[in-house]
Formats: structure tokens, sequence, C-alpha cells
């Protein structure tokens, strides 16, 4: 029994360590940046009006904002998943809009900008309800 749940043990880690290093090697020959720059191009219209500003915080991880404006979306590439943080600032109170990606190594453009599309109506959606609850406070004055 022991040897069993020592074997699992070594095939999971195996599989991760697998997993990681595909990334760092598939990230040295495309930046994050370059890997999805669809996606990040139809994001940035959306949220900054295409005046987002990329900055590289790791090699499996990016940030897209624009100074002065009160919502930031985060990108984290992790063995083969993405991961999009969106984090939106209303009347002091934080949304953050969290979705996740498997098997994203190679998206073709059109894949990237449905998977925009997808990210920005849930935003939409997240924003308006957010909007409402704050607001709703007002209604009684």
């Amino acid at each position: 029994m022991e040897i069993i749940i020592v074997v699992i043990i070594v095939v999971v880690i195996g599989g991760f360590l697998i997993d990681k290093s595909k990334d760092s090697i598939e990230l040295n020959k495309e930046s994050l940046e370059k890997r999805f720059v669809f996606l990040l191009e139809e994001l940035n219209i959306n949220a900054f009006n295409g005046n987002g500003v990329i900055t590289i915080v790791s090699k499996g991880k990016l940030n897209l904002y624009q100074d002065g404006k009160n919502q930031i979306i985060e990108l984290n590439y992790f063995t083969g998943g993405l991961t999009v943080i969106w984090k939106f600032k209303y009347f002091q109170n934080e949304v953050i809009l969290e979705k996740r990606f498997r098997d994203v190594s190679k998206l073709s453009q059109e894949h990237q900008i449905k998977m925009a599309d997808f990210i920005i109506e849930e935003m939409v959606k997240t924003k308006l309800n957010h909007q409402s609850e704050v607001m709703g406070g007002f209604d009684e004055f």
C-alpha cells in the first residue's frame, strides 16, 4: 500500500515538473505578450480604449493597466493554462473577476478574440451588478 502511494506521488510530481518545464520552454520561444497578443488587444481596447500598458511581472505573468484608471488586468500562464484576473474599483470597493482557461498553449486569433469577448461580457455583468449594489443605498435619499 505504501509503495502505491509513493508511486502516485512520484507520478503527480513528475507530471507537474514536466508541465512546468514545457511552460518555460514555450515562453522562451514566444513571450506571454506575443502568445496572447489578440486577447490582450481586445481587452486593452475594451478596458482602456487602447491606451493600456503591459508590464511584464515574470516570464508567465503580466499586467495590463493604464495610469490613473480604476482597473487592472492580470494574465498568469502556468502549466498550459491561463488565468485572467480583472480588478475593478468603484466607490472604494473592488470587484475581482477571475477566469481560468485550460490547454491554451496554441490558440488561434479567433479563439483568443472569443476568449476576450467572453471575459469582457462577464466583466460588464459583474460591473453592473456591483454598481447597482453600491448605488442601491442611495435610493433611500
